[in-house]
């Protein structure tokens, strides 16, 4: 759950106005809150060109920074969170990472870029990629820690409003809001969902 918060901070930086989760991480966990992408209109484009990068190399990337920056802070992880370490973040890098991909759909998310739901900058994808930073350990599990540049809010913009049909959460334009898995359509992020 500690996992999800921290990502949807990320999110929040990545899309202020609102934010996806650029990823999802956690064995256990229930999907992050941050929904669609809001902020700002960058060009709507598939994925990314010269320079630039894919959504699915951005989404990728972003999990491998996370689920990296976790495992190097594995050490101080805080005990108060009620679940382990393992639960939030699997027994390895690796597992991180596929349960990241698991979460983010990135073909899934490649679709609903070509519908236009979804609007990608892969040159500000690859910008943001390259300069985000992160503080100490102890910013990281408090969800304040690292540094976003300006690319990151134009990167990945979601453009579906709340009730509007969606595929994942990187299609809502509200950081406080999901794609419902079942009415498949933003909405807030439900209450007591430990994300």
């Amino acid at each position: 759950m500690l996992f999800l918060v921290l990502l949807s901070a990320c999110a929040a930086n990545l899309q202020p106005t609102g934010g996806n989760p650029p990823t999802g991480g956690g064995s256990n966990s229930n999907p992050p809150p941050g929904g669609g992408g809001g902020g700002g209109n960058p060009p709507p484009g598939g994925g990314g060109g010269g320079g630039s990068m894919t959504a699915t190399q951005y989404l990728t990337s972003m999990e491998m920074k996370y689920c990296d920056e976790a495992f190097s802070c594995q050490s101080s992880f805080p005990t108060t969170t009620g679940v382990t370490f393992a639960d939030e973040f699997g027994a390895s890098a690796s597992e991180c990472y596929s349960d990241g991909a698991a979460y983010d759909m990135p073909a899934q998310v490649e679709a609903e870029i070509t519908a236009g739901k979804i609007h990608f900058d892969g040159a500000a994808a690859a910008a943001c990629v390259a300069g985000l930073m992160f503080g100490t350990c102890t910013d990281f599990w408090a969800g304040t820690g690292g540094t976003y540049p300006a690319e990151c809010d134009t990167a990945m913009v979601g453009t579906v409003a709340d009730g509007g049909a969606c595929v994942v959460d990187y299609d809502c334009s509200s950081a406080q809001s999901v794609c419902d898995p079942t009415a498949h359509t933003c909405g807030p992020i439900p209450q007591g969902s430990g994300a």
